[in-house]
């Protein structure tokens, strides 16, 4: 097992102290936060990457999972109109492109909230849908919200079952604490329906 340091929590602070904060402790890896000032993807296209490789290369810590902001202001996959969609769809796959640029195995992404008064079967097919484009793109870690993000994928089991019909080997399950803790949910659940599907963990400091 391998440890990384998610560079989110560095937002306000230069990524080099994320890097140099990896080394101190100990990480084994960087998994990047893809929003600005850091690792936005279309910054990272157009010269950020470089600077990106170069602090890989100086602290010796690989970037292992590359994470773009996205599900909220100006991009869901699981809302708003087929432009919009078709839009969202493209600067997820240059994501993932910018992922596999940095030497990152995964692009991790997650189940935006899909609007009120839709049916859930249709938020259904969005989704799966949505996920057949991109794991056709690359190598994708799913990740669960809590309901107060989402209203889709909030659990294990309807996490196993994303994974289960969209039927990809390049689609993989992962689990970040807070969801399980707040459904009330054992995050065992995840171990024992994902199996060898859940590639990934995120483990939260806070006070419960």
């Amino acid at each position: 097992m391998k440890f990384g340091l998610f560079t989110c929590g560095y937002q306000r602070a230069a990524l080099e102290n994320a890097f140099a904060d990896a080394v101190r402790f100990g990480y084994d890896y960087i998994e990047l936060w893809g929003g600005r000032p850091h690792g936005f993807a279309p910054d990272l296209l157009s010269g950020d990457g470089a600077e990106v490789r170069a602090l890989i290369r100086r602290f010796g810590v690989p970037v292992k999972v590359y994470t773009p902001e996205h599900n909220a202001y100006p991009y869901n996959y699981m809302t708003g109109s087929r432009l919009q969609w078709e839009d969202t769809m493209d600067y997820l796959k240059l994501c993932l492109d910018m992922g596999k640029a940095l030497g990152a195995e995964h692009t991790l992404i997650s189940v935006g909230h899909g609007g009120y008064g839709v049916p859930r079967r249709e938020l259904w097919k969005r989704l799966t849908d949505s996920l057949r484009v991109l794991a056709a793109h690359a190598s994708i870690l799913l990740e669960s919200l809590t309901p107060y993000e989402s209203n889709l994928c909030n659990t294990a089991g309807e996490l196993a079952q994303v994974l289960e019909e969209v039927g990809s080997p390049c689609l993989l399950g992962m689990c970040d604490v807070v969801p399980p803790s707040a459904a009330g949910e054992p995050v065992t659940e995840y171990l024992d329906l994902l199996g060898a599907r859940m590639a990934h963990l995120h483990l939260v400091d806070s006070d419960g």
